[in-house]
């Protein structure tokens, strides 16, 4: 009874992992998707000059 039990608690893990891993792998792809969209429409551009803007102000400051 003891080890069924460990069985199925063992196997309800595993389930959860996979689909805990499933979900971050989702948001991954969907911020790489995001992010190559962003470039091609070249807001990535205007980010980066941005950040650099920011550095520079940060250095004179």
């Amino acid at each position: 009874m003891v080890t069924e039990l460990k069985t199925l608690l063992i196997q309800q893990m595993v389930i959860y992992g996979l689909l805990l891993m499933v979900q971050i792998l989702q948001v991954v792809l969907c911020l790489l998707v995001v992010t190559v969209r962003a470039y091609h429409d070249g807001l990535l551009e205007v980010i980066q000059i941005s950040s650099h803007t920011v550095m520079m102000v940060v250095a004179i400051g």
